[in-house]
């Protein structure tokens, strides 16, 4: 084991430093962000995940990312995820690359923080509640930057594992390693009543048609009856598929 894996492995906050340390960094970010000054995220980009890797490096790491990353860690923002909040890219074949060859991309797909309020309730990201868009951003950052440092350390991150946990619970304070954040199903059907497998009409070219949602995401895909169409069940009945903005459901 050499000193750095020692460092991260040894490192350790209370619950009050990791809280002091946190809030720091929101209120440094907000501070110095061209594109998010509250706690309302309606733009980023990916300088501001690089702020936040300076930040959290400095503030919680001691520099450790700084000196043994190599600059190899990018960022990518993703409108198309839509179950994980924050996804760590890395080399198939990282087991037999060394450590400055290594590149890490850090994507997040956005549509959670631009979301955070438009359901009711708790939001809790890795078993702390987010209040606010910052804070469930900053949380997901967090667990992200684990993966980056049990791959530069080990070649291999798994967040089920228990190093992974043991490592986000002493540097973060996580308790979990997961998202609650509303998923595009969840708005759905807290403020537009539907959910895959509803049955709804709404109009097309003037007139109204009705079928059944088969998915959600920014838009609701529903199958309508239609002998001419593309799509067949197992029952042989034909369907045309449709992808309908949800504000348009009737």
């Amino acid at each position: 084991m050499n000193s750095s894996n020692s460092f991260i492995e040894n490192l350790y906050y209370s619950a009050d430093e990791i809280k002091f340390k946190r809030n720091y960094i929101y209120s440094k970010f907000l501070n110095i962000s061209e594109n998010i000054k509250s706690s309302v995220i309606k733009k980023i980009s990916t300088d501001d995940l690089y702020l936040l890797l300076k930040l959290y490096d400095e503030t919680f790491l001691k520099g450790y990312l700084n000196e043994n990353s190599h600059g190899n860690i990018h960022f990518s923002l993703s409108k198309r995820m839509t179950s994980s909040a924050g996804k760590t890219i890395y080399p198939g074949n990282i087991k037999y690359l060394p450590l400055n060859d290594i590149k890490f991309e850090i994507r997040m797909a956005v549509d959670f923080f631009f979301k955070f309020y438009e359901t009711k309730g708790h939001k809790v990201v890795n078993g702390i509640i987010a209040n606010d868009a910052v804070e469930a951003l900053q949380l997901v950052f967090e667990h992200e930057i684990c993966h980056v440092l049990e791959l530069t350390m080990y070649r291999q991150s798994s967040c089920s594992g228990n190093r992974f946990k043991t490592m986000a619970n002493r540097i973060f304070g996580h308790t979990k390693s997961y998202h609650e954040l509303p998923t595009a199903s969840q708005i759905a059907k807290e403020n537009y009543k539907v959910s895959i497998g509803s049955k709804v009409v709404f109009k097309y070219n003037n007139s109204n048609l009705s079928g059944i949602i088969t998915n959600i995401n920014k838009r609701a895909t529903i199958m309508v009856l239609n002998n001419n169409g593309n799509y067949a069940d197992k029952y042989g009945n034909k369907y045309i598929k449709y992808y309908v903005p949800l504000n348009m459901i009737l």
